[in-house]
């Protein structure tokens, strides 16, 4: 009989066992849900950040539209149609497309002084990265031949010579025991 209750007793711990596994792989799942949750709230935010704000772009070019037919609109009935109106809106488009043309080479020029400054930069970085480690390999030669002409304690004496380079050693609250050889 006892013998049946050692194995219940076992079943028992290792169904406890199992358990915990299962606890602790349910608990890093609720983990990762919950991190990709998040994830998902953030970006689903931004990608309605993202459409409000291109809907106010649309609005406001719908306007500018409206805006711009109204104008041709009243310059046609200013004029009383014609060949006149079309010539503007014609000067309207290429003057439009010369700010474009403005705007995209004053982009370029700023492009490659950025890139010529980008370059500098570099070259600074590469020049000082450069001094620096000739400067570390210097001093590290500097340490080695001073430590290379600093004249080694000799081995024989078992107290320190009593220089005056030396500093005194701190006296032991513990008494002296003798050398055995």
């Amino acid at each position: 009989m006892s013998q049946d209750v050692k194995q219940w007793i076992a079943e028992i711990r290792t169904l406890q066992h199992q358990i915990q596994v299962a606890n602790k792989e349910r608990d890093q799942a609720y983990a990762s849900a919950e991190n990709w949750r998040k994830l998902y709230q953030a970006e689903a935010q931004q990608r309605r950040t993202d459409a409000r704000l291109m809907q106010e772009k649309l609005d406001q070019l719908g306007m500018e539209l409206q805006t711009l037919q109204q104008q041709i609109s009243s310059d046609r009935s200013v004029d009383g149609g014609g060949e006149q109106p079309a010539m503007q809106l014609d000067q309207l488009e290429a003057l439009s497309v010369e700010q474009l043309r403005e705007s995209l080479q004053q982009a370029i020029a700023d492009a490659n002084g950025l890139r010529q400054a980008l370059q500098a930069e570099k070259m600074d970085h590469k020049n000082t990265r450069q001094s620096l480690t000739t400067a570390l390999a210097d001093t590290m030669d500097l340490l080695t031949r001073e430590k290379s002409d600093r004249p080694m304690p000799a081995a024989s004496s078992d107290r320190p010579s009593e220089s005056s380079d030396a500093q005194p050693q701190p006296k032991s609250p513990w008494p002296e025991l003798p050398h055995l050889h």
